[in-house]
């Protein structure tokens, strides 16, 4: 190679002439190009990376570990129809062969209880509670030692109830169990509601609910409600079973014990 500017030879590594002290232009050249190359490839390689992330904040947003697998779509429609079931005690004039017998139940329990529950929507779902609040009161009497129970479902009529159930799975806590339908929902609906009293003191019952709705196969949603139940007096059940007949129709009444493993 051989320098411009001045004729003299120059080393193939070399920057400047020797002889002179030219710049070698073609050197500098491709050293800023081999740069712009790295700087080009470099922000792309951002670029990519950044657009994966963005990608996959959108898709854990939309769709997170606990969510339901049906389309946006299905779902809102299908949840704008779910609604818990509330509980009615009635027991005025009712009848000994209404009461449901509950074997080995705490007599604490005995007394009129209700209250208001309040709907916890899973952590990440995007689900349109109907009832975020809900009334419910139950009646326990006692008969020889025995503990009873009475109450009533009710709810949305497009949910008609196909199964009830109550068990005892401990002296002082009792669980029920409703399985309903949706067949007018899109998609149809099976939802499985599980209620648990806890006896807490004389005065207190804890109440934890959870349901579960299958969308036919297109996913499912889940929610969960609690609250702390009390003592109630004459004037505040009328009042609460006011409230709760106001929130829906009759649907059915708890009259099957479910067999306890143990």
């Amino acid at each position: 190679m051989y320098c411009t500017k001045c004729g003299a030879s120059i080393p193939a590594n070399a920057g400047t002439c020797p002889s002179c002290g030219a710049r070698i232009q073609g050197k500098s050249a491709s050293k800023r190009s081999s740069r712009t190359k790295l700087v080009v490839v470099s922000l792309a390689a951002l670029v990519c990376v950044a657009g994966v992330a963005a990608l996959l904040e959108r898709d854990v947003l939309r769709t997170p570990s606990s969510r339901p697998r049906a389309s946006d779509a299905n779902l809102l429609e299908s949840t704008s129809s779910m609604r818990p079931h509330t509980w009615k005690a009635q027991t005025a004039g009712a009848p000994m062969t209404d009461m449901l017998y509950l074997p080995k139940a705490d007599t604490g329990f005995v007394g009129n209880w209700g209250g208001h529950v309040r709907v916890q929507p899973a952590a990440g779902s995007r689900q349109n509670v109907v009832m975020p609040v809900v009334p419910m009161s139950y009646y326990f009497g006692e008969q020889n030692g025995t503990v009873f129970l009475r109450t009533n479902v009710y709810g949305d009529p497009k949910w008609p109830v196909v199964k009830t159930g109550v068990k005892v799975l401990s002296p002082r806590s009792i669980e029920f169990t409703i399985d309903s339908v949706c067949d007018s929902c899109a998609p149809p609906v099976r939802q499985q509601e599980v209620t648990r009293l806890t006896l807490v003191d004389q005065q207190h019952l804890d109440a934890h609910c959870y349901t579960y709705a299958d969308f036919h196969g297109d996913g499912h949603a889940e929610l969960t409600y609690k609250g702390t139940l009390h003592l109630l007096t004459p004037e505040e059940l009328a009042a609460i079973d006011r409230e709760v007949a106001s929130k829906g129709a009759l649907l059915t009444k708890i009259n099957s014990k479910i067999p306890v493993n143990n």
